[in-house]
Formats: C-alpha cells, sequence, structure tokens
C-alpha cells in the first residue's frame, strides 16, 4: 500500500494515547508558544518544581488558547475515557501480559489469507497454533496441527476438538476467519440464480462463524458436568480464560450493489459479536474472556482477486489492505488483552459512524460521487450464473 491517510494515523496514534500523550501535547504547545518553549527550555536546564509548575500553568495557557491543541487535549481524554471505561465495565480486569507459549488458538479459514497470516504470526510467537479449512493443507506450513474442516458442520468441529484437547490442550483462543464471497443480485431470477447460492454466503459467514465460536470457546467458560447445567461466574475450565476475534467486515455497515447477501452475512457476524459480549457478561459472567471483531474494508487476498472487487478510486482515503496490515492489527488485538472493535482503513471509522445515520437519498448520492456502486459490478455481471451445486 502507497501513501495514505492510515500512514499519518499509524504514525499519530502513540503519540495520542498515555503515556505519550502529555509529551506530545507539551511539545507541541511548545512549538506553537514561546512562553511555553522558553519555559520548557527552563525546566530542562534548571530542573525543579517551581519550574516544572511554571511550563504547566504555560501550557495550560496555551491550550486554552489554541483550537489546535483544544483538539488534541480532547482526542486524547476521549480516548484514555474510552479504554479506561471498557477496562472497568466491560473486560472488569487489568490487562494480562500474554505469554504466547501457554496459548492454544485455533483459527478458522487458518490455510491461507489473513487466518493464514495471523496463523504465522502466531506460531512465530511461540502459540500452539489449530488451523482449520477445507484446504488438505496450508499455504505456509506454520502450524502445530492442521484440519481440513468445514465450519457448518458441528460434528466436524466437536470431533476436532477433541483431538485439540487429547494432543495440544485446552483451547484459549479462537479466531475466526473462514468465509466465503460471491456476486448475485437480490432480485436474480431464481431459475438463473438459485436461493442456495445466495443464502450459501450466510452459511458460512454466519451461521459457520456461531458453530466455530461455541464450539471451541467452551473451555473458556467453567466446565460443565455432563447432563448438568454449567455453573455461571465460576473459575474457566482452562484456568485463564480467553479472547474470541470474530473477522466482520465494513461490509456489515454500508451495503453496495451486487454484493446484499455478503452484506446481510457480515452484518449479522457484528450482531453476533455485541450480542455475545452482552452473554458473557450478563448470562455467563465470565472473567477474563475478551471479545472482538474485526471489520476491514476491501483486503487483496483470493475472495477479492481477479478484479471480484474493484480498488476504490481514493485510494489515499480507503486503500487496498493487503493480508500482512490485517494481520498484524488482528494480532495486535489479542496482544492488548482487550475486547474492542476495529475498522480498517482509517476511514471506515467514519463510515460505520455515518453510513447508518444518513438519509438513504445522501447516502447513495454520496457513495456514487465516491464510484461506490461500480465496487462489484464488472465481475458479477460477467461471472453470475447458474449453479447446480451452491
Amino acid at each position: 500500500m502507497g501513501l495514505s491517510i492510515d500512514s499519518f494515523v499509524h504514525a499519530l496514534e502513540p503519540l495520542l494515547r498515555l503515556p505519550l500523550a502529555p509529551l506530545a501535547i507539551a511539545a507541541l504547545a511548545a512549538l506553537r508558544n514561546s512562553d511555553a518553549a522558553d519555559a520548557l527550555y527552563i525546566l530542562r536546564t534548571q530542573p525543579g518544581k517551581e519550574a516544572a509548575r511554571e511550563f504547566l500553568a504555560v501550557v495550560r495557557r496555551a491550550i486554552r488558547e489554541s483550537k489546535l491543541l483544544k483538539l488534541v487535549l480532547a482526542i486524547v481524554a476521549a480516548r484514555t475515557l474510552n479504554r479506561v471505561g471498557h477496562r472497568l465495565f466491560v473486560d472488569r480486569q487489568a490487562r494480562r501480559r500474554i505469554d504466547w507459549r501457554r496459548h492454544v488458538v485455533v483459527i478458522s479459514g487458518g490455510a491461507r489469507g489473513i487466518g493464514g497470516g495471523v496463523a504465522e504470526r502466531l506460531a512465530d510467537r511461540g502459540a500452539k497454533v489449530v488451523t482449520l479449512d477445507m484446504a488438505e493443507r496450508t499455504a505456509h506450513s506454520r502450524e502445530t496441527r492442521h484440519f481440513k474442516a468445514d465450519v457448518t458442520d458441528e460434528a466436524q468441529l466437536l470431533e476436532v476438538r477433541e483431538r485439540i484437547h487429547k494432543e495440544l490442550g485446552m483451547v484459549t483462543m479462537v479466531v475466526a476467519c473462514a468465509g466465503i464471497a460471491r456476486p448475485c443480485a437480490v432480485l436474480d431470477p431464481p431459475d438463473v440464480i438459485s436461493l442456495a447460492y445466495h443464502t450459501k454466503m450466510v452459511d458460512v459467514n454466519l451461521n459457520g462463524t456461531l458453530n466455530f465460536i461455541r464450539v471451541f470457546s467452551q473451555d473458556m467458560l467453567p466446565k460443565a458436568k455432563e447432563g448438568e447445567p454449567r455453573v455461571e461466574g465460576g473459575a474457566p475450565a482452562n484456568g485463564w480464560g480467553g479472547h474470541i476475534l470474530m473477522i466482520a467486515s465494513g461490509a456489515a455497515f454500508t451495503s453496495l450493489p451486487y454484493n446484499a447477501m455478503y452484506s446481510a452475512s457480515k452484518a449479522g457476524a457484528v450482531a453476533l459479536w455485541t450480542s455475545l459480549g452482552w452473554e458473557l457478561d450478563v448470562v455467563h459472567k465470565a472473567r477474563g474472556v475478551r471479545n472482538s471483531v474485526m471489520c476491514p474494508l476491501k483486503v487483496a487476498t483470493a475472495m477479492t482477486d481477479n478484479e471480484r472487487m474493484s480498488d476504490q478510486a481514493d485510494q489515499f482515503m480507503t486503500p487496498t489492505l493487503s493480508v500482512e496490515q490485517v494481520a498484524d492489527r488482528m494480532v495486535q488485538i489479542l496482544e492488548s488483552d482487550r475486547g474492542q472493535m476495529v475498522h480498517l482503513p482509517a476511514a471506515a471509522n467514519a463510515i460505520a459512524l455515518l453510513s447508518p445515520a444518513l438519509p438513504d437519498w445522501l447516502r447513495r448520492a454520496i457513495f456514487k460521487a465516491l464510484g461506490a456502486q461500480r465496487t462489484f459490478f464488472a465481475f458479477a455481471q460477467n461471472n453470475r450464473r447458474m449453479v447446480a451445486d451452491p
């Protein structure tokens, strides 16, 4: 990926969170205000309580007089409040250090693409990585164990879980990356495009995600005695808790032509993430279980190659993402030990926030101006066909 707004966001992001944020604000104040620069020089050359108090007083005055400094301070305060609030009311636990050698991570769709990228990175860190995929073997060969399995088949997944328990131990993290995409219009004639062709995306992207996290996240909760209900709120069976990370999509927040069922399946995944977060809190009373979802826009994978999905015209604001970028960010989510929703690229945050709130006519006008309605057109018009086997 070339230069984009994300390049600036990633460079500035560490400066907008503790512990660097106060230093960044002080430095910016010194650059914009000569009194602050002088006070900073005195503090450096003649350190002491009086010099520190004078410098802080000058910085406060500089903030009151500068809209830019007020904006930076507001962003830092909002980010800090969000993180503290999430720790107190959602995770309800301080951040834990992740010792990857002690973790068993199960990744669906882990043979290649984003799931494969996550598998490689976690293997490098020493985790026991189990990949599930419809492919016989992975493209990276970095996994501890690989199983050919269909995420929509509960019996297959239960069998895999039993083998993981015997060979590696209990699961501590699950990463749901399995998914498919195929072009179809809502009113395609039934004798040309079958219903099953449409609904296969829901089967894999939503039902498969549900099936996968249901089966492999049980170790994160108290163990239930056979034939008896689980006692909620107790110690997790694996002794640690865990992290459940799903892949949804920016398509969950903005549906485009020829992409309705894919968008619906990913919107369902976001709803699944939201409800799961509630249930971990009020139903299971789980401590130490994090719940996250990743919502990227276009990623350069086999799912989007061969012009299946056109690049956005504005690559500065909405760049096409690489597998490496998304996989790196997903590993960061796991290492943060904090449940969260993450949008990539940075502009996707605005799309997710504004798109559902805009009137339909205005949203459509904006997307047409950006050329977004052409995203799936070329491939869909040339590649939709009747399918006997969906």
